[in-house]
């Protein structure tokens, strides 16, 4: 569930700012004509790097948000919901191992 939310931010910034220069352009080269507006003086690989710079900024900062908006979510849930029924909750969530370490950890300890 993490790693769907993950790819999503992942692929959706640098789609999004591709589309954004893709405005009014048609055709098979559209793509290429793209990447070169973004790159602009060096050209459609320099457009290239720059999109898979930004994709991987958005995989560190999603990492970073989606762990730091369910870490935050459960430990205001401890306040109203018994600890055992919220880490049978974070068992049944297909989330990774790392994430689950972490929610459980929060919890448990009760970090406020």
């Amino acid at each position: 569930m993490d790693a769907i939310a993950r790819i999503l931010i992942t692929l959706s910034l640098p789609g999004f700012i591709l589309l954004t220069q893709l405005r009014g352009s048609v055709g098979d080269a559209a793509i290429s004509t793209a990447l070169g507006k973004l790159g602009s003086p060096l050209g459609a690989a320099v457009g290239l790097i720059i999109l898979v710079i930004v994709g991987l900024i958005a995989n560190a900062l999603s990492k970073i948000v989606v762990d730091g908006l369910l870490i935050w979510f459960y430990q205001k849930r401890c306040n109203s919901e018994p600890e055992e029924t919220l880490l049978k909750e974070i068992d049944k969530f297909p989330l990774s191992t790392d994430l689950k370490i972490k929610l459980k950890w929060a919890v448990t300890k009760r970090m406020f």
